[in-house]
């Protein structure tokens, strides 16, 4: 499936499965989404591509806006962990967490990446969003985050694709990628030494409690009498 041939059916699937989770909802329209692709395939761009090069560019393009969100400075930051991280924030959070493994709507967000690289040239705007400036990155990327193009009728496609931009790169990096899987079999997750910080030490997060401090909460609360009714100590309540 490439950009310039998404369906309509298809539009509305990636939708109704991203409309679940409310936060989402409010980047984009059906409506809007199914316009912003029909109007990319009439003005030309509607030669055949493959799934394989829809899909090069859609993690080019999940790397430089990631790159944008979380740069690297005196700390690691997105492209500190490619192209692994943008191949697992695509082919594994994207699809299998956010998408359910719904294989259209996946296509429809590479083509809606693709337009991301693509649509500048269409709008007379500059180069294709690869090829920019890391200067005129962060602007055309900051300008369809912030809704730029309502009126060149592809405000809807590169809303949705600049917030998964947005969304992605964080949840991923912050999820502690790559040392975010638990070691098949064990009760506890422990993490690998590593010589580069990860975004759990980097926004000092101390993850999960391991085994000797799980132990200590067990025998701090072992015979507790637990009585009902509301705890009126609680300062949260």
């Amino acid at each position: 499936m490439i950009a310039s041939s998404i369906a309509p059916d298809a539009v509305r699937e990636l939708d109704e499965t991203l409309s679940r989770r409310l936060f989402f909802k409010r980047t984009w329209t059906a409506a809007g989404l199914a316009a912003g692709f029909g109007l990319f395939q009439s003005r030309g761009r509607a030669a055949a591509r493959s799934r394989a090069v829809s899909k090069e560019i859609a993690l080019a393009v999940m790397g430089a806006m990631g790159d944008i969100v979380i740069p690297v400075d005196q700390d690691p930051g997105y492209a500190s962990f490619e192209p692994g991280i943008s191949q697992y924030a695509l082919d594994g959070f994207l699809l299998h967490f956010v998408l359910a493994g719904n294989q259209r709507g996946f296509d429809t967000v590479l083509g809606a990446l693709e337009i991301m690289n693509d649509a500048p040239e269409e709008m007379d705007y500059g180069p294709k969003f690869l090829a920019m400036t890391s200067a005129a990155r962060e602007q055309y990327y900051t300008d369809c985050l912030t809704g730029g193009f309502e009126n060149d009728g592809y405000g809807d496609v590169l809303g949705l694709a600049s917030f998964l931009g947005l969304f992605l790169p964080k949840a991923v990096f912050f999820s502690n990628y790559p040392n975010h899987i638990a070691r098949p079999g064990s009760d506890i997750q422990v993490f690998p030494a590593s010589a580069i910080k990860t975004g759990f030490d980097i926004s000092g997060f101390r993850g999960p409690i391991q085994a000797d401090e799980e132990q200590r909460l067990r025998d701090r609360f072992l015979g507790i009498e637990v009585l009902p009714g509301i705890d009126r100590t609680n300062p949260f309540l």
